[in-house]
């Protein structure tokens, strides 16, 4: 919010209209240009030498400037004994504010408005002496209506020749600036490219890197969400290391462009992942309809006829944890609070894939187990299958070598492993002596048929 000025008129043309701002080189005003009617940022040094030096070198340097993404500087002189230096006002908001409303930018927002300041860098580091900024950060990013970006405040620049020690102030602020720049007067490309990959970092993680108690962490630490990709971009631009960064913005932004391109492998491997996960779900529900389908006898419901199923979905929910546990979260896992890292509780899904695999295995065991121990003094365990459901008739009842029951249905088709035992209840034998035989028919056709066997009357 622009505070209000007593009217003053500079140099007999700019009508002082507020502050816009104050640094430590000097206050920033809004003014109107009487002449050309339009508006315009003055800067005033606060008085010292080294402050009006300052900005008669910035002059200097702004009037060779001709970009975009610089403000353009229209004026320069002295009055009462001060420096004013006469610029574009740039309308807008800061990216400092940006944040302070928002706490982060879209990653495709964020993506544009760094290549765009790699482009201003570019500029800078590309003239015949190279100006290397020295102090990039939020509060120097001017976000305009259309969304184009402009930087500003050039007070911290300073040209940079390969191979000559230029002579400057120290410029720049904490959490933005590499190591070495506190300790070195030549400048270095390097400087703006990790100053711009700081200023990334925080645009996509909200964290301000100029609080003395704040680690600077992975971003996928803060937003799972977020590209690996990008995640290896930023890391390499603030590294420590001079050697081991981008060692230009041309590199930084193609680094940029190619992020996702560079894991077309990534991604396939990926996509491979996500189709076996979905196969195993597939075949789970296969598993369970197809035999549904053709018949399934009452005594195998629900084991062991859901062993199958529950085994192929426990895979599919295992697999699917192992690879893509943490990938699909987008909500923030870490925060700042009064120097204390907050992690957010997850659930980690064990508990899932332990009751699918002790349902499907352990429990059909301990129902087959069970069923067969209880089962003839316990007739309320499963339901009898019958040859026949007319009381007329002679029941026989079927049995695998497991014991359990066998429905005898017409056309189905049973392989043991190693026998089938047939029990006839006691207390449904006719009184009279009955024979009994058995023939099967083979699949190739061919007819099977046992011995006849004598089974008495049953005594009254």
């Amino acid at each position: 919010m622009k505070e209000k000025a007593s009217t003053k008129i500079l140099l007999q043309k700019y009508e002082m209209i507020g502050k816009l701002g104050q640094g430590t080189e000097g206050k920033v005003y809004l003014v109107k240009d009487l002449h050309l009617d339009r508006l315009a940022a003055v800067k005033e040094s606060t008085g010292p030498v080294a402050a009006e030096q300052e900005i008669t070198g910035e002059a200097k340097l702004l009037k060779e400037l001709s970009h975009p993404g610089l403000p353009v500087v229209y004026d320069y002189f002295q009055e009462e004994d001060k420096t004013y230096l006469v610029m574009e006002y740039v309308e807008g908001i800061t990216l400092r504010v940006y944040l302070q409303k928002n706490r982060t930018v879209p990653i495709r927002q964020a993506l544009q408005w760094v290549i765009l300041l790699c482009d201003v860098l570019a500029y800078l580091h590309g003239r015949g002496q190279a100006v290397i900024y020295r102090d990039l950060k939020p509060e120097n990013i001017m976000i305009q209506p259309d969304g184009s970006l402009k930087l500003v405040d050039l007070g911290g620049a300073m040209r940079y020749a390969c191979r000559h020690r230029g002579e400057g102030n120290l410029a720049g602020t904490p959490g933005y600036c590499p190591p070495e720049q506190w300790r070195e007067k030549k400048g270095d490309k390097t400087w703006d490219v990790y100053a711009l990959s700081a200023v990334f970092h925080e645009m996509l993680t909200g964290i301000k890197p100029a609080k003395q108690s704040c680690v600077r962490l992975p971003i996928r630490q803060y937003d799972c969400s977020l590209p690996r990709g990008l995640e290896k971009v930023i890391e390499t631009g603030t590294s420590e290391k001079k050697a081991d960064r981008y060692q230009t913005v041309e590199e930084l932004k193609e680094a940029l462009l190619s992020y996702n391109k560079q894991d077309w492998r990534k991604k396939a491997l990926w996509k491979m992942k996500e189709l076996l996960v979905i196969l195993f779900f597939l075949a789970a529900g296969v598993a369970v309809l197809w035999p549904l389908h053709k018949g399934v006898a009452e005594s195998e419901i629900p084991f062991p006829f859901l062993n199958g199923p529950l085994v192929l979905a426990g895979l599919a929910v295992l697999l699917k944890k192992i690879w893509f546990g943490r990938r699909k979260k987008q909500n923030h896992l870490r925060k700042q609070e009064k120097n204390v890292w907050l992690t957010e509780k997850k659930f980690s899904g064990l508990y899932v894939i332990i009751i699918f695999f002790l349902g499907s295995g352990l429990g059909g065991a301990l129902w087959e187990m069970t069923s067969a121990r209880w089962a003839p003094c316990c007739p309320w365990r499963g339901n009898k299958a019958y040859a026949s459901e007319s009381e007329e008739k002679l029941w026989v009842e079927m049995r695998d070598d497991k014991g359990r029951k066998m429905l005898l249905k017409e056309g189905a088709v049973y392989v043991p492993e190693e026998c089938i035992r047939f029990e006839i209840p006691a207390d449904r034998l006719p009184q009279e002596e009955i024979r009994l035989q058995m023939v099967a028919e083979g699949e190739e056709g061919g007819v099977y048929v046992s011995r006849i066997f004598l089974i008495g009357g049953r005594n009254e």
